[in-house]
């Protein structure tokens, strides 16, 4: 008995510490990407800086200015910055990027590409339970296919497995429903 009480502390210290370490890489995976779009931004900036027109100039500081913004609130905005319904906005301000850059050198619209890839990388990393919204989402498809490619014994084991996924997701649109009322 005296064991466990000597090793449960310790081992629910290792269990905190792999949660933290695990936030901690989520975050800096996605930091990373929006740092290292600034840094080539602006060596694209400095690199070509008396080549550069007027134009693809301004599409490079609105997209240095956008990624730095990003980068300076990423702390206090990540939760609220990524998430389902601010998503939209920064999508809208991504194409403002592309639309402003479509006669543009092809470094300008590979930076620019890589602005949409960063925020959707960065979206999909702090949404919870998104991942699982798109599998459950898809999977009724995957089981209708299968269904029609196999024997009827199969066809019946698809049949209410399919049911209970539809029943899972309409459970979770309602709770969603409720959580977005309240």
């Amino acid at each position: 008995m005296f064991f466990y009480a000597l090793i449960t502390p310790p081992l629910l210290a290792s269990v905190c510490m792999l949660f933290y370490l695990r936030r901690l890489k989520k975050h800096d995976k996605v930091l990373y990407r929006f740092c290292q779009l600034r840094r080539d931004t602006m060596s694209q900036i400095r690199e070509r800086n008396f080549d550069l027109r007027v134009e693809d100039y301004v599409a490079l500081r609105q997209l240095l200015d956008r990624t730095s913004e990003t980068i300076h609130d990423f702390n206090n905005c990540k939760v609220s910055l990524f998430n389902i319904r601010n998503y939209s906005i920064q999508v809208h301000r991504a194409k403002s990027l592309e639309e402003t850059s479509v006669e543009r050198a092809p470094e300008i619209q590979e930076l620019t590409g890589r602005y949409a890839l960063a925020m959707l990388v960065a979206f999909f990393t702090f949404t919870p339970l998104i991942k699982s919204e798109l599998v459950l989402r898809g999977l009724p498809f995957i089981l209708k296919f299968l269904a029609s490619i196999s024997g009827n014994y199969l066809k019946a084991k698809v049949k209410k497995t399919e049911e209970i996924v539809t029943w899972i997701k309409q459970e979770s649109e309602q709770h969603a429903a409720a959580l977005a009322a309240s």
